[in-house]
This record gives structure tokens, C-alpha cells and sequence, in this order.
């Protein structure tokens, strides 16, 4: 066939529209069918991060909203906003790309924080499907204050996460933190624990600390309070109210990070060759051996039953109309 004949056109418009098809029927399957959640990194206490981490080539997005309520009737507080794509690279190891807002109270003024990236690398197999074991994790960083040119925020976590008993799982976190203009380090550390009410919620206690090492600074925090965790078919969400105990601590401290896991296109297809031996979407047949292929039917072509499905006699003995 010459690229002028419209029988050529006809087969080139056809492959356009089984790609297109394939793709749209996999996005729709996955959403549709939802056999298995999105486990996400999820976490389970608001100050402290945890074990899990996004599974390779997946994505979500993070939403932390946290409160620091300190001075007279809250005049000293600051309200912040985190937004982080998080994107997992490989199997245990997930990027995240973390920008922040601020509002502070005294001066009613909003303000863009910091930005930067941060990897998460976890050593030993997941927790997810196992009632007990203890999982390691590195975290490290940098964000960067778009106020100045000279500061660069380092950041360097080691985290432990563990179920001890099928219903109850733990965290805890050690860190440093230092920034170089003006210069200054700090010693980060926290724990939580919670308790399995039902499989999808957890209740338990959060704790975090700050202890200044070299610059300005408030020399010691230390908060603890209560903690709950909730997770929902591809999304999560991690409340902590803790509360000061030292002089230099705010007076409350709550916290609330929510998060909605994201399915990339291969999964998506992975999802509809899970739902069956073939999926309908619409008027669409999408056959399903390990990928998705289209079937066209031609004006007056009869469908045959094929593996128990439902399946489409090929439309010439040259194949045209399919594809992979």
C-alpha cells in the first residue's frame, strides 16, 4: 500500500487509536478495580519518620500542615506548609522534593521557606506483609532559604522501625541537622509507638527533641502527645498533638501529614493483567497475556468466545488490526 492510499491511512489511524485505547483501558482498570492499595511510604507518627518507603517507579504526594503555638495566646506561633512529590527510584529507595511555606503570626507575613531534595534508602525488606521484624533506614538532605544565597540546610536521619508484636509497631528517629551561614548544628531525635486498633487505624504516642550543639537556637525542646494514623486505600494520613515540656519547647506542637499515592502507567497495566484473563472497558476489549493488546472490530465482524472471554476474530490474515 502507497502512503497516499486510504486503506494505508485507515491503518495508521487504527494502530494511533489501539495505543491510545490500550493505555486509557489499563489507567481505567486500575483505577476501576483496585485489587491491591498502593502501599505508599507511609508514616505513622507525624514527628518522626518511618520505615516504609514509595515502591519503585510509584509516586505520592505529601501535604504536611504544622502548627508550633508559643508566646501569649499563640502571638509567638508559626503555621508551615510542606508540599513533597515523593517518587520511588527503586525497590527501598525513594526522592522526595520538599517545599515549604510559612506564616507567622507576629507579623501576619507568609513566606516561602525552604526547598530542596532528600533520599531515602531503606536496608532490609519491608514490614508490609510481615506481623513482626525491625526495618533500618538512612535518610539525608539538603533544602536551601530562597532569602539567601549562602544558606544550605544539611540534613542526615537514621531511622528503626519494627512491629515487636503483630499489633504494636514502634519508631524511632536520630538525627543531625546543620547550616552553614550562619553556621550551626543540632541534634535531632524522637520516638513513637501505636497500637492497631483495627487493621486501618493506629492510636499511640508521639515524641520529638531538639538539642542545640553549636550557634543560636533554643538549646533543648522536647514534646510529647498523642498520635493517630489512618490509612485508606492509596492514601494516609499521620495527626500528632504533642505537647512542650521544657521552657524552650513551643507550647503545642501538632502536626498532620496527608498523602495520596499515584499509579504509574506500568502498574496501571500490571493492575488489569491482575483483574483477569480480559477486562471490558466500555466498548473496548483489551486482551491481557503479561501486556495489553487491542482488538478492533471491523463493521460486521462476529465476536468468538476464546479462554472463557470474550474475544475478536482478527479483521485480515495479515493482522492489521492488532497490535501489541
Amino acid at each position: 500500500m502507497s502512503a497516499g492510499d486510504p486503506a494505508s491511512a485507515t491503518v495508521s489511524s487504527m494502530a494511533r487509536a489501539r495505543v491510545l485505547t490500550a493505555l486509557v483501558a489499563a489507567l481505567a482498570a486500575g483505577v476501576a478495580f483496585d485489587v491491591a492499595p498502593a502501599h505508599a511510604g507511609l508514616r505513622t507518627t507525624a514527628w518522626n519518620f518511618d520505615s516504609e518507603t514509595v515502591p519503585a517507579r510509584q509516586a505520592e504526594l505529601e501535604l504536611w500542615l504544622t502548627n508550633l503555638v508559643a508566646g501569649v495566646d499563640g502571638a509567638a506561633g508559626t503555621t508551615s506548609l510542606l508540599v513533597a512529590p515523593v517518587i520511588g527510584l527503586v525497590d527501598g529507595v525513594e526522592l522526595a522534593l520538599p517545599m515549604t511555606f510559612d506564616y507567622s503570626r507576629a507579623d501576619g507575613a507568609t513566606t516561602m521557606g525552604v526547598y530542596g531534595a532528600e533520599v531515602r534508602w531503606r536496608l532490609a525488606p519491608s514490614l508490609l506483609g510481615r506481623k513482626t521484624g525491625w526495618v533500618p533506614l538512612l535518610r539525608a538532605g539538603a533544602r536551601r532559604s530562597p532569602a539567601s544565597d549562602e544558606q544550605v540546610r544539611l540534613l542526615g536521619t537514621a531511622v528503626l522501625g519494627g512491629n515487636p508484636t503483630p499489633e504494636l509497631h514502634v519508631v524511632a528517629n536520630l538525627g543531625v541537622v546543620a547550616i552553614t551561614d550562619p553556621s550551626a548544628v543540632a541534634l535531632e531525635y524522637g520516638a513513637g509507638a501505636l497500637y492497631a486498633v483495627t487493621p486501618d487505624v493506629k492510636l499511640g504516642l508521639d515524641a520529638f527533641g531538639r538539642h542545640q550543639i553549636k550557634g543560636t537556637g533554643p538549646s533543648a525542646t522536647l514534646a510529647v502527645g498523642p498520635a493517630l494514623a489512618l490509612t485508606h486505600g492509596r492514601f494516609w494520613l499521620a495527626l500528632s498533638v504533642p505537647v512542650g515540656l521544657t521552657s524552650d519547647s513551643p507550647d503545642v506542637a501538632p502536626r498532620m501529614i496527608w498523602a495520596l499515592a499515584f499509579w504509574s502507567a506500568a502498574h496501571a497495566f500490571e493492575h488489569v493483567a491482575r483483574a483477569g484473563p480480559r477486562t471490558r472497558v466500555g466498548v473496548v476489549d483489551v486482551t491481557l497475556d503479561g501486556a495489553a493488546q487491542h482488538h478492533q472490530r471491523r463493521p460486521g465482524q462476529q465476536p468468538v468466545a476464546q479462554g472463557g472471554g470474550r474475544a475478536l476474530l482478527p479483521p485480515d490474515p495479515a493482522g492489521c488490526g492488532r497490535g501489541q
